[in-house]
Parts: C-alpha cells; sequence; structure tokens
C-alpha cells in the first residue's frame, strides 16, 4: 500500500501543479491586480507540498528499513528455533534409542536366567528321578497293618500307623546327614528314599537305623509316648 502511495504521489503533486497553473492562468484574465500576491502565495503552497512530499518520502523509508530489520530478525529467530528444536528432536530420537536397547538387553537377560533356571531345574528333577525312582506298590498281606485292623504282628513287634504332617520330622532328617527324598508311594505309605518312615523307641532303634516292617524295609525317623507302655512297637507313617 505504501509503495503504491509512494510511486502515486508524483503524480499527485504534477496534478496539483497543472491544477494550480490553470487557475493562475484564470486570475490573471479575471483578475491582473491581485497577480503579484497569488504567485507569491502558489510557489508558497508548492513549497510546502513538496516539503511534505520529501517529509513523507523520508518517513517511509525509515520505516520500510525498520520493517525489513524485523523481518530479518524474525527469520533469523526462526532459523534459530528450528535448529534447536532440530537438536531437541535428535536428543529425543537418541533417547528412545537407547532407552530401546536398554529394554531389549535386559529382555534378553532375563530370558537368559529364565531359561538357566528352567534348565537348573529340569537337571535336578532328573537327577532326583534317577536316583530316586519310586518301589513297586507293597502289597501286604490280608491280616498285614490296615486301614481297619490298626494294629499288625510282624516280625516278633507290633506294627501301628499315623498320619501327620513330615515337614520337621525330614528337616530333622537332613539335619542330621541323612540324605533321602520324601514322596509317598501308591499304597498311600510314606517314604524317605527308598525306606518306609517309621516312628520308633530311640534306644532300640536310633535315628536312621532301618527296621524290617510289613511294608518293606523302614527307617527310623520319628518317634512318639507310644514307647512308654509299647516300647517294641513301630508306627508306620501313612496318608490314610
Amino acid at each position: 500500500m505504501k509503495e503504491k502511495l509512494k510511486t502515486s504521489i508524483p503524480y499527485i503533486i504534477t496534478a496539483a501543479a497543472i491544477t494550480w497553473m490553470m487557475a493562475f492562468g484564470i486570475m490573471l484574465m479575471t483578475d491582473n491586480r491581485d497577480t503579484s500576491d497569488r504567485t507569491k502565495q502558489i510557489i508558497k503552497d508548492m513549497q510546502e507540498l513538496k516539503d511534505s512530499f520529501e517529509t513523507y518520502q523520508s518517513i517511509s523509508e525509515a520505516e520500510l528499513e525498520s520493517i525489513k530489520a524485523d523481518l530479518k530478525a524474525v527469520k533469523e529467530n526462526g532459523e534459530t528455533y528450528t535448529k534447536q528444536i532440530e537438536g531437541v528432536s535428535e536428543s529425543i530420537t537418541k533417547l528412545q534409542k537407547d532407552l530401546k536397547d536398554k529394554v531389549e538387553d535386559l529382555n534378553k537377560k532375563i530370558k537368559a536366567v529364565e531359561e538357566a533356571k528352567a534348565e537348573k531345574k529340569a537337571a535336578e528333577q532328573a537327577v532326583i528321578t534317577a536316583s530316586y525312582e519310586p518301589t513297586p506298590a507293597y502289597n501286604p498281606p490280608v491280616s498285614g497293618l490296615t486301614p481297619t485292623s490298626g494294629i499288625n504282628n510282624f516280625n516278633g513287634h507290633t506294627e501301628s500307623y499315623y498320619n501327620l504332617p513330615m515337614e520337621k520330622v525330614i528337616e530333622q532328617a537332613r539335619n542330621f546327614g541323612i540324605e533321602g527324598e520324601y514322596w509317598v508311594r501308591d499304597d498311600g505309605v510314606k517314604m524317605y528314599g527308598d525306606y518306609v518312615i517309621c516312628a520308633c523307641n530311640r534306644d532300640i532303634y536310633p535315628l536312621g537305623s532301618l527296621v524290617e516292617t510289613s511294608f518293606g524295609t523302614g527307617i527310623s525317623l520319628d518317634t512318639g509316648s507310644f514307647v512308654a507302655w509299647n516300647p517294641t512297637n513301630v508306627d508306620i507313617g501313612v496318608s490314610w
């Protein structure tokens, strides 16, 4: 808008000058007495118009330079901000990549640990299976110890049965260095390795000693108050 106005000002001045000259000619024809005064007034008005144009032209140039400077500063700031944003974006991208790599590495380590645990457990289970294969189910004689009979005479001693938790019994055996694996046979007899778990009189069958029962060879791992009135009794651990 300013450029258009700036371009049209000379034409405006020219038109104004022509208008004043025409007016001046008319005035000369109508009234020669005021010629000198009017001529002076026209010259004065023309000078003022010229001064106004020069002042406008000067102000416009200054404003244009200021605008150009502002535009240049905005452009430079924009380029700076763009570079800063690009730098931040690159940093974020790098951090994301580093985090992804660390997560993948951690997942690999976790997977490796889990696989190692699974392999170890499988190996331990294989050892247990190989070392402690269950013995065939023992079928006691008809007159043997059963849930209904309660008492059985075998090999010069009586047999009874009990069903209690075996955690402390197994812990005590292992603390004394008696190796074995606890399991329950198909007929419900509780076993420690290849031996039937028995509660006996420790004076007759010390801890870890073997004793023959109607269910197979037993091992003395427990005892009870029954030894006070029946010292030769063998109490057999069962799940029934």
